[in-house]
């Protein structure tokens, strides 16, 4: 639980020295500047010291010599380059001049093959992911800057509002998308199947005393729930289904939603990943409920994009009708940590959903109850006070996420993108863990002045498997 950021000690003294606002237990943003970005905004005794930060050039980090623990630390320096992903080889190039010490190999190239050829041998898969991304509905969505269909279209603005807020749309949604095409733009195809998730959480975050996973327990909340039997574990899709599509389509035709019906998507068109990404789900969608839901590929800088869809904190400012920027990752080995983000009184992404923080006399209070934010705020409220016996607490969170699948006001798609890549990484010396935050932990990696050979990997991934 304490690789999680919040959780890092702060120094008091420090932390109070930097505005009034800084004060420990009243905080006041706007006249406190720790934590901002600047070297010198934060203190700390890690096993790297920040030289400098470009968020749109470079992060320097140096080795930390007063580290209490330097000896573990191998690498003098580390610099994370910024990729805006215009050049989709800039990467492998950068790898091949040796100023990047591993590359994805990825199936965007049109000389993908020949790329695996000229690394037989020397290929390997990066980690599965604890992660879950998904789609994401604007809810209540205020503003129709960027669109390429609501100007001048009120009703086709509202008919969309409400074809969102209708469960069988979002069925149709879910249905008509094939998420392993939408992999297999950026990985290959076994990584691409082995990336999809179901759920809106790590299938393995817990184990009950049993050795139950939390997978199945969420499995068998749904099927129990729904009479509906469907295969929810990782590594493949369960809702892929024409037929099922268009019959959501008719049951919400019924509802009184007309169609087509129109969806806005932004799309960071400096990406040549994201762009093609964006182009799958559209293709899939829209072929899969014969046109009646079109998804609106709205083209713009990453900036734009990034500062709407990710950055932004203001629930009316969500300009779009769907998003797949959404995503979140373990903070400690409990199921709360993922299923707190949808509650509809606290969670980190209503804002994502376009709507506020609160329930009762909240003024979306209607749409919340509508699409079953309420009875999934029940379900986690109840899981989230068993305390005292860890089986019970396991399975009542996995009725709350049995219940967001079944209602499917947010649709789980996938772990964070894994690829096929080279590296000269000594394998798993790197510290590791399922929580917080070790994707930006640097203590142990050492590097080899060689490419890591496949059957090095493959040896030293068993041993890693078993805590050798």
């Amino acid at each position: 639980m304490t690789c999680y950021a919040v959780l890092y000690p702060i120094n008091k003294s420090f932390l109070e020295g930097k505005g009034t606002g800084c004060k420990l237990g009243s905080p006041d943003i706007e006249s406190c500047t720790f934590g901002q970005v600047a070297p010198d905004s934060i203190l700390y005794n890690g096993g790297f010291l920040l030289e400098s930060n470009d968020l749109k050039s470079s992060t320097v980090l140096i080795k930390n010599e007063a580290y209490w623990d330097a000896e573990n630390v191998h690498l003098k320096s580390v610099k994370r380059i910024y990729d805006d992903g215009s050049d989709p080889y800039s990467v492998i190039r950068g790898f091949e001049a040796g100023t990047y010490a591993a590359s994805a190999i990825s199936p965007l190239w049109e000389d993908f093959d020949t790329y695996m050829k000229k690394y037989d041998g020397y290929v390997n898969a990066s980690l599965p992911d604890h992660s879950t991304f998904g789609v994401v509905f604007n809810m209540n969505r205020q503003v129709f800057d960027q669109s390429n269909y609501c100007e001048g279209n009120p009703a086709a603005n509202e008919n969309t509002h409400k074809a969102i807020l209708n469960e069988n749309f979002r069925k149709a949604v879910r249905a008509a998308y094939d998420v392993k095409a939408y992999n297999m733009v950026t990985s290959p195809e076994t990584i691409a199947l082995s990336m999809i998730r179901n759920i809106d959480n790590d299938s393995n975050i817990v184990r009950t005393s049993d050795g139950r996973s939390y997978g199945e327990l969420v499995n068998d909340a749904y099927n129990a729930a729904t009479k509906t039997p469907a295969d929810l574990s990782d590594g493949q899709y369960a809702w892929l289904d024409k037929e099922a599509a268009l019959a959501y389509i008719e049951a919400a035709k019924e509802d009184g939603i007309e169609f087509p019906v129109h969806l806005d998507m932004l799309v960071d068109e400096t990406s040549k990943a994201r762009s093609d990404r964006g182009r799958s789900m559209k293709d899939s969608i829209e072929s899969n409920t014969d046109g009646q839901i079109i998804i609106e590929l709205v083209m713009r800088d990453s900036d734009t994009v990034t500062n709407i869809a990710y950055r932004n904190n203001d629930p009316a400012a969500m300009d779009y009708d769907i998003s797949t920027f959404t995503g979140w990752g373990p903070d400690y080995a409990d199921p709360k940590t993922f299923v707190d983000i949808y509650s509809p009184v606290t969670g980190y992404y209503m804002k994502a959903m376009g709507l506020e923080n609160g329930l009762e006399g909240a003024p979306d209070e209607d749409i919340k109850r509508a699409v079953g934010l309420a009875e999934y705020e029940e379900l986690y409220k109840a899981a989230d006070a068993i305390v005292d016996d860890m089986d019970a607490r396991y399975e009542a969170f996995a009725k709350a996420d049995a219940q967001l699948v079944e209602t499917a006001f947010y649709i789980p798609t996938s772990t964070n993108t894994r690829s096929v890549r080279v590296t000269h990484a000594v394998p798993f010396t790197r510290y590791y863990s399922v929580c917080g935050m070790t994707e930006y932990k640097y203590k142990g990696l050492q590097l080899q002045e060689d490419i890591v050979t496949t059957a090095d990997y493959d040896a030293a991934y068993a041993k890693w498997e078993k805590g050798e």
